[in-house]
């Protein structure tokens, strides 16, 4: 399913305790997941998407009888999984809502995609690194395990462990076990990797959760995060960099936990992480702060077994959408209904003018559909243009029912359609979707439309703004797109064919396996009778399957296919022009999986203010991320003018990693206004494959135990994906910094030596960027870095004497102590000046326009010094010389390995 990304704010914002009682602050990939503030403490909604069906009331409060065993066995792992994370975080973080939804429903948005079995011992659950409110990341969790036979199917055991997986994904905390990586001098190991040689953090709950499932005395100490004071961090905070988490961080894992994100190192490797203002680190080697569990329970934690959906749609019918747009408007609200997946939906539709009506209440789509849909449809058919228009009354009768509707209870989505404008308060309409749980999906129809008034209010509801055009093609795409977004539904592909004169023009589209109804619709603006169509097989002869049209404004034309008894392939659209000039024919093609795995291209493009780094980013998955896939994107920019970019998993500029099934560009911007992107992630060249780099596997219950690296698997099958998604730039100026002292009375900007990144990018051809700093101490040295590259930047940093007479220093990528990370350059404490010094950042190519970067000074990271592989047979081992656990999928991160890597990877400027 096609995701996009649904931040209300950054994960780099801190969650402050000051914030309004229940007022969201961080919004997840699905609509029910994200943080919260609750009495001044952090709360995370969650979603859970089964694989399986368990059977039971539905209802986490009334628990009776064996009927009902099915659902209690997974709501006691949810509680032991809340009891976890409420006693790793010394009772500041609890769990909130946990919506689960069933045999796969939701899979590709959902926080947890639970499988039923785990498809061997050496591939278990996993988490993306620091994915919590990262589109496409997930944690994988199983109900069977053959890493762990006897306690994965305990509550303890399977919860204990959901709560280890999701300190990797919510605190982006690493591994703290000893694996097996490094013991051959063939294996190659990145400083994420456990490895042969590292000491385990004893206790911790990254290393060994099984110990907290076990019971004991000692047992609830294993669900504590490590903490300086205890091996391995006894006498190092460092733990002598014996461990994944030492090495990424150099730290235990409470005092990366207690320090703002800003200041973390610089490895290329190291996604953003969420910072939580809320956490507090244990003051004493006695990590049990708090050992009553019991607040974990009860409220604010509640379960919830998903019902269907329930979709709400009011279509604007002012007097401004008279003629076509009000036809084009009701012909993509038809097609949209007809999409909906009977027993898993339920529709309502309402029209607006200058008052709301409802002209069809809610009602569940049964399977088979005895006619919802069509009733529905014929509600929208009916809906005449005329009349003012009010969108807050709008908005806010399309959520009162939803509300109404089976007593609110349902996963819900509110669509708004509307090409005008009209005074809204945003406040009163963005709380009572928030508070609902209901997000606003909103459509800008046309030139004049208020784009700012509807971003705003589905930004504020966790929702998604579209915009289009008037054209039938245009304003189907975009509710497709958004249907997929917010439902089980994908969106396939799209495109348009200009059909010759008196000719025949054959469009292909893939349908895959994992698809189980296929929808093509063809568009055009022509009389019916000018088209002529039909769907073709593989062996390029007449399919059977009829397209059914419709006309009003333009032509709509529609065909199913039935894969599993139609069967997946290329098949043919056949257009023939019986005309006398060429005409353009709009292709969509939509669907439906068939099961728990399918193909996903989730797509991540966020707003932001010059000078920050603008980058589209997609992970494509089919149940594991894949790689070799061809990703690339259309923009299209403010001034209607439109781009093409390739997406790379290479490592290069912004991307983090190489081969980790996240694709990524940047786009390059020289002003304000909103770009629209639509992404194709394609396998025609059969080339993708499944990866685990950049997730992290759990460990066995055997603490002896080794395992052999998941090995990825080929997908050889041609599939195709979509998304829409947009973003706002804001503030462009002709520079972002001074480039000498006499620019400006106000001299370079200031950058203070507290590891704090301050973004900047090459503006033009020669551009030199300059900042003023003053050393806060000049007892010891003091390291100033250039990282976070992006656009092809190859920098050149100089530190003068304050007055900037002298150069001091100078490095560029060739002469970085680390040039993997970037340029670093270490200024020794004999040469720091009290009175300050002048740095300036410069592009190596003289002639280069574009290129970004993040300067920062302070004291040295763990980043800022080359990565020493150990020798192979290189053992630390624990104090009890114990191995503390099995090998991580990490060897599989060969670009993790900074000796390696060299100069190709650069971690991300943070927006």
């Amino acid at each position: 399913m096609t995701k996009t990304n649904f931040h209300v704010w950054r994960a780099a914002a801190a969650i402050g305790v000051s914030c309004l009682a229940t007022q969201p602050l961080l919004a997840g990939s699905h609509p029910s997941s994200g943080a919260r503030v609750v009495d001044g403490n952090t709360v995370f909604d969650i979603t859970i998407s089964l694989e399986e069906n368990p059977q039971g009331d539905d209802d986490y409060a009334v628990d009776s009888g064996t009927g009902d065993d099915e659902q209690n066995a997974f709501e006691e792992r949810i509680e032991e999984f809340a009891r976890a994370v409420f006693q790793s975080t010394n009772g500041a973080h609890r769990i909130g809502k946990v919506t689960i939804f069933r045999d796969g429903a939701s899979e590709d948005s959902a926080d947890v995609r639970w499988e039923e079995n785990c498809p061997s011992a050496n591939s278990g659950p996993y988490a993306h690194v620091n994915g919590f409110l990262r589109s496409g990341a997930r944690i994988r969790m199983c109900t069977n395990w053959a890493g762990a036979p006897s306690l994965m199917p305990t509550a303890k055991g399977s919860g204990y462990t959901l709560a280890h997986e999701w300190a990797h994904y919510a605190y982006g905390l690493f591994d703290e076990y000893v694996g097996s990586c490094g013991q051959s001098t063939l294996d190659v190991c990145s400083a994420m990797t456990p490895q042969f040689g590292d000491t385990p953090a004893d206790p911790s709950i990254m290393n060994w959760q099984w110990g907290a499932a076990l019971g004991g005395p000692d047992a609830a100490n294993w669900l504590e995060f490590s903490t300086f004071g205890v091996e391995p961090y006894a006498t190092d905070r460092s733990g002598n960099d014996e461990n994944a988490q030492a090495r990424m961080y150099g730290e235990p894992g409470w005092d990366t936990l207690v320090r703002d994100s800003a200041t973390d190192p610089k490895f290329s490797t190291l996604s953003s992480r969420s910072y939580y203002a809320d956490l507090v680190a244990p003051t004493s080697t006695d990590l049990l702060v708090n050992n009553d569990e019991t607040p974990a329970l009860g409220a604010p934690l509640e379960i919830v077994w998903a019902g269907s959906q329930a979709v709400g749609l009011m279509i604007d019918s002012s007097g401004s959408m008279i003629g076509t747009k009000v036809a084009n408007a009701k012909a993509a609200a038809s097609l949209l209904v007809g999409e909906l997946v009977p027993g898993q939906t339920a529709i309502g539709v309402g029209e607006f003018d200058g008052y709301p009506s409802e002209i069809y209440p809610i009602t569940d789509i049964p399977d088979p559909d005895t006619g919802v849909r069509s009733a529905a449809q014929a509600a929208i058919a009916g809906i005449n243009a005329g009349g003012g228009t009010d969108i807050e009354a709008a908005a806010l009768l399309g959520l009162e029912a939803i509300q109404n509707f089976d007593g609110g209870s349902r996963p819900s989505v509110a669509y708004l359609l509307t090409d005008g404008q009209s005074y809204v308060d945003q406040a009163r309409v963005i709380d009572a979707y928030v508070a609902a749980d209901v997000p606003l999906i909103t459509f800008g129809f046309g030139s004049d439309v208020d784009d700012v008034l509807l971003k705003a209010l589905a930004d504020g509801t966790g929702g998604e703004y579209f915009f289009s055009p008037t054209t039938l093609a245009d304003i189907q795409q975009a509710f497709a797109a958004a249907n997929a977004a917010f439902s089980s539904s994908v969106l396939v592909s799209s495109g348009t064919v200009s059909a010759a004169s008196s000719a025949t023009e054959v469009r292909d589209v893939v349908i895959d396996s994992t698809l189980s109804l296929a929808t093509i619709t063809v568009i055009y603006d022509l009389d019916e009778s000018d088209i002529a169509l039909a769907l073709l097989d593989e062996s390029g002869n007449d399919s059977g399957i009829d397209f059914t049209c419709s006309a009003d404004a333009e032509v709509s034309c529609v065909a199913e296919v039935d894969v599993a008894a139609d069967g997946a392939g290329t098949y043919g659209v056949e257009i023939a022009n019986t005309t006398g000039s060429e005409k353009d024919v709009s292709v969509l093609v939509s669907g439906a999986p068939a099961g728990f795995d399918n193909y996903d291209v989730a797509v991540e493009f966020d707003d932001t203010n010059y000078p920050y780094s603008f980058a589209i980013s997609a992970t494509v998955s089919y149940g594991l991320p894949l790689t070799g896939v061809d990703v690339v994107a259309t923009v299209t920019l403010p001034d209607g003018s439109e781009l093409d970019l390739t997406l790379l998993d290479d490592g290069r500029n912004s991307d983090v990693a190489a081969d980790d099934g996240i694709y990524t560009v940047d786009v390059p911007y020289d002003a304000d206004g909103t770009y629209s992107v639509v992404v194709t992630a394609t396998n025609s060249s059969g080339n993708a494959q499944t990866t685990y780099n950049g997730i992290a596997i759990s460990v066995p219950e055997d603490r002896d135990a080794e395992i052999e690296t998941p090995v990825p698997s080929s997908v050889p099958e041609d599939f195709t994906r979509l998304a829409l998604v947009s973003a706002d730039v804001s503030g462009v100026e002709e520079d972002d910094h001074p480039d000498s002292l006499m620019e400006t009375p106000m001299g370079c900007t200031i950058l203070n030596d507290d590891n704090v990144d301050v973004v900047g990018r090459i503006d033009d051809a020669g551009d030199v960027d300059c900042f003023t700093m003053i050393p806060s101490d000049t007892s010891t040295d003091l390291v100033v870095r250039v990282t976070g590259l992006y656009a092809d930047m190859e920098p050149v940093l100089e530190v003068y004497d304050a007055s900037m007479s002298n150069v001091l220093l100078s490095a560029d990528l060739s002469t970085s102590e680390n040039p993997a990370s970037g340029v670093i350059l270490t200024i020794p404490a004999a040469s720091l000046d009290a009175s300050g010094h002048v740095v300036s950042v410069s592009h190596e190519d003289p002639g280069a326009t574009s290129g970004g970067y993040a300067v920062s000074a302070g004291a040295a990271l763990v980043s800022d010094e080359e990565d020493e592989p150990r020798e192979p047979g290189d053992q630390g081992g624990g104090s009890d010389g114990s191995s503390g656990g099995a090998v991580g999928p990490w060897g599989l991160l060969v670009i993790g390995l900074l000796a390696l890597v060299g100069l190709l990877r650069r971690r991300r400027a943070m927006h």
